[in-house]
């Protein structure tokens, strides 16, 4: 059991969770035929024969990283099945399009009521449970632990605020940390704060021990399969550069109010110097909100693209961010500019591309820090810094040098995931769980 304290504020609120849920189905924040699910009842699918692996991941980016590690779990033992819950309608659309010979079921994660998780893991059965990145549910994790399934904590980070907040509970940081058989961390320092947190429940042991319950293992969320470009789209934008003689500056990934201001930063530039704007929002049901508020014709959720003339254009799709990626010439990722911590630079890196980011990267710390040592990417600290960095990167050789340097830390990067899934298939052996 998590506490006493945090199950009877469950009790509490149980009775508004019900409202809550419609009217975010409402917002199509919720898949209102699914909402059973969240109380881990009702699930569409049925648990496969098997042994079956949970791997939890909360929205966009860590099914990315789901995804990757549960391929690489995949390629090593072909029987194995797979799980992924998520909470995001969006998450739940690119888990759902996954190459199905990967054998994934998908279900909305149980809300973190006791009574509910306990539904949720008495209908799977799990064989194993693997929780990408920084969701630590207190339930989620105790009744998994108290379930007897081995538990694995993968391409995990923690933010200095959360950790603060877990410092202050030491005996549920030690109780929720100490829980995982294995966690494999972004990096060392995020190892270190794991430790920490996990306090006597953890053994002491060197992180660079293969052997340690926690290591330094970096990020899973770079995961090429899901990039794969169109090469109808990536002939039709490069064809638009070849004849309008402009780059390609694509906004990835951005969230509400970064367009207006990257709008902004560019209108400090003469006409000549202004690229084509690709707007590309983290959740393409914006795309109505973006036309309209920056006054966008041409969006390829309507099957158009960009002609001479046009200075901006609105990619407002799911799956075709490795087209995006592919044709354009510099990268300005969204979720920076506000302090949402940032988003995967190792995606764009691995197709060779210099990268533009806001000062927000708490997420994404180490891949930023990585490609900053080799000058991959630059920070936009201020929008009227934009202009600066876009006039430095004019110059396609500069370009070319700095995105090929991305690209060696990108590549590094994708070995995590078989490394990680090498790590627990070993470990679950041993316990003859497997």
């Amino acid at each position: 059991m998590a506490s006493p304290v945090y199950n009877a504020m469950w009790q509490i609120i149980q009775p508004l969770i019900w409202g809550q849920l419609r009217l975010r189905a409402r917002a199509g924040k919720e898949d209102h035929s699914r909402i059973s699910e969240r109380y881990g009842i009702g699930y569409l699918n049925q648990k496969p024969d098997g042994n079956l692996i949970w791997l939890h991941a909360v929205s966009v980016g860590e099914s990315v990283a789901a995804l990757s590690l549960a391929r690489a779990l995949k390629a090593q033992n072909d029987a194995l099945q797979f799980l992924i819950t998520t909470n995001t309608t969006t998450a739940a659309a690119r888990i759902e399009a996954a190459d199905p010979h990967i054998s994934i079921r998908h279900a909305y994660q149980p809300l973190d009521h006791p009574k509910w998780v306990k539904r949720f893991l008495q209908y799977w059965q799990p064989d194993a449970a693997i929780f990408l990145e920084s969701d630590f549910w207190p339930n989620l994790v105790c009744e998994t632990l108290a379930a007897q399934i081995p538990i694995y904590f993968a391409s995990s980070q923690i933010s200095e605020r959360a950790y603060q907040r877990w410092l202050k509970r030491p005996s549920l940081a030690a109780k929720i940390f100490g829980a995982a058989n294995k966690i494999f961390a972004v990096d060392d320092g995020q190892a270190q704060l794991f430790h920490t947190l996990s306090g006597s429940a953890a053994p002491k042991t060197d992180l660079a021990d293969t052997n340690a319950r926690i290591l330094a293992e970096g990020s899973l969320k770079l995961d090429l399969n899901q990039l794969k470009p169109n090469p109808a789209y990536l002939e039709a934008f490069t064809a638009w550069k070849e004849h309008a003689k402009r780059p390609i500056l694509l906004l990835a990934s951005t969230h509400e109010g970064e367009e207006t201001l990257v709008m902004e930063g560019l209108n400090i530039l003469d006409d000549p110097e202004k690229p084509l704007l690709i707007i590309a929002p983290r959740h393409p049901d914006r795309g109505d909100a973006i036309a309209k508020e920056i006054s966008i014709d041409k969006r390829l959720s309507q099957k158009a693209l960009p002609t001479l003339t046009d200075r901006i254009f609105l990619a407002d799709t799911l799956g075709d961010m490795g087209s995006l990626f592919a044709a354009a010439d510099i990268i300005l990722l969204g979720g920076s500019f506000v302090d949402l911590g940032g988003h995967n630079p190792l995606e764009p890196a691995s197709f060779a591309k210099p990268i533009l980011s806001g000062p927000s990267k708490f997420k994404n710390t180490s891949a930023f820090d990585a490609l900053a040592n080799v000058s991959a990417v630059k920070y936009i600290n201020k929008i009227e810094d934009l202009a600066p960095a876009l006039k430095n990167w004019q110059d396609a050789e500069m370009r070319h040098i700095a995105g090929k340097a991305g690209k060696i830390i990108a590549d590094k990067a994708e070995q995590a995931p078989m490394r990680v899934a090498q790590a627990i298939l070993s470990d679950l052996q041993a316990q003859r769980r497997l």
